[in-house]
């Protein structure tokens, strides 16, 4: 695959792989979709993963070089799941915000809080 198309499909994949999880943000599923939505990002990322190798590939990226970067990981920096812990509403609204930003139809003006005013 030339490099140039090898990218493309990679953007491709991103965009597909973006679309799904950002489908699955809002709370207004129930957990039978949430878990269909989670089996088709999990295939995504799948496709992401195996496009992304070969775009690697095709821009002269040895094995050894591509394990290695593969099998790096970063400590997670994100302090989200802290204030998911110590302050639930909070880290419910920024995630409305951010729904709100990226939604593409209206969400209604809670569409990930809104379940922790309706949870038993």
């Amino acid at each position: 695959m030339k490099p140039a198309v090898a990218r493309i499909a990679l953007s491709y994949e991103a965009c597909e792989l973006s679309e799904l999880a950002r489908r699955a943000v809002p709370t207004n599923r129930s957990t039978t979709e949430a878990v269909a939505d989670a089996g088709r990002i999990l295939q995504a990322a799948q496709r992401f993963l195996a496009v992304t190798v070969l775009a690697a590939e095709a821009d002269g990226l040895d094995w050894p070089t591509i394990a290695h970067l593969l099998a790096s990981t970063d400590p997670d920096r994100s302090t989200w799941r802290t204030t998911l812990l110590s302050n639930p509403h909070e880290a419910a609204e920024d995630l409305d915000d951010w729904v709100l930003r990226h939604a593409e139809e209206d969400p209604g003006p809670t569409p990930v809080s809104g379940a922790l005013h309706t949870s038993k």
